[in-house]
């Protein structure tokens, strides 16, 4: 689990003294939305629906980009090109390492977006 600290820093580069503020914001947005998007995603592969599976894992991949996760991008990337070949076999196992990434990658973002830990 990692943040790639030079995303944050073209934010900071680009936006200035507002940075912070801005990371915060977006780190919290992440936040709230990836788990929505990955119950879709395990929802989608359960359901073997290749073309959503594909979409949500896509969408993942951008918003993990964003903040600097690149792990979490690396394997919705992994689960988003499997779909595109249209193989959804052993996608259970990316899954299971994608929502462990997250739950690391939360607990650093909260603390970096000024939001309390999660018991």
């Amino acid at each position: 689990m990692t943040i790639d600290p030079s995303v944050l820093d073209e934010y900071r580069s680009v936006i200035g003294n507002d940075a912070d503020a801005f990371i915060a914001e977006v780190l919290t947005i992440y936040l709230e939305n990836t788990p929505l998007v990955m119950a879709r995603l395990r929802q989608a592969l359960a359901q073997r629906d290749v073309k959503m599976v594909g979409r949500h894992a896509h969408s993942l991949k951008g918003g993990s980009l964003s903040v600097g996760a690149g792990e979490m991008a690396r394997l919705a990337e992994m689960i988003e090109e499997a779909a595109r070949g249209g193989s959804l076999n052993g996608l259970g196992e990316n899954m299971t390492a994608l929502e462990q990434e997250f739950d690391a990658l939360a607990v650093t973002m909260r603390a970096m977006a000024g939001l309390p830990p999660v018991d």
